[in-house]
């Protein structure tokens, strides 16, 4: 019986341990997410500032050629000439304006990720470890009540 109890107990012992194991394996696992949505973040907002920095030449080159059409053209760059490249202007101005506000959104929706995944890390770890407690709390609890039968057998 004491025997029983004894084995008993080291396994429930074993398989908090084994509990708290698997908890910091998946902790890792979200610490590594986290580390690659931060990576990502990073480097969307880098690709989008490039994007940016490319529609805004574009968009240079392209007023610029509004204006060389027309001058080719013998119409002289104003009235109607300028009020093309203006409007022109004033898109590509508003196109940059939403380019940089969305790369900003997505930047701080990837970053919220990663932090996600860095407080999820924090819970899977903390239920590891009370797994591992409630399993050696259960596992001394058997030991005490099969020390106190025994003791009651034999009083």
């Amino acid at each position: 019986m004491g025997a029983g109890s004894a084995l008993s107990a080291m396994g429930g012992m074993k398989a908090g341990n084994a509990q708290a194991q698997i908890a910091d394996y998946n902790a890792r696992i979200d610490e590594r997410n986290q580390k690659t949505a931060e990576n990502m973040a990073a480097h969307n907002l880098l690709l989008a500032k490039a994007d940016i920095i490319q529609s805004g030449n574009d968009a240079a080159r392209s007023i610029s050629g509004i204006d060389a059409h027309f001058g080719a053209a013998g119409v002289s760059a104003g009235g109607s000439t300028l009020t093309v490249a203006m409007e022109s202007a004033r898109r590509a101005d508003e196109e940059l304006t939403i380019g940089i506000y969305n790369a900003h959104k997505e930047n701080l929706e990837m970053r919220e990720r990663a932090v996600a995944f860095g407080m999820q890390a924090g819970i899977t770890r903390a239920e590891g470890k009370a797994r591992q407690r409630a399993a050696r709390s259960e596992a001394i609890g058997s030991l005490l009540s099969t020390a106190g039968s025994i003791g009651m057998k034999y009083a």
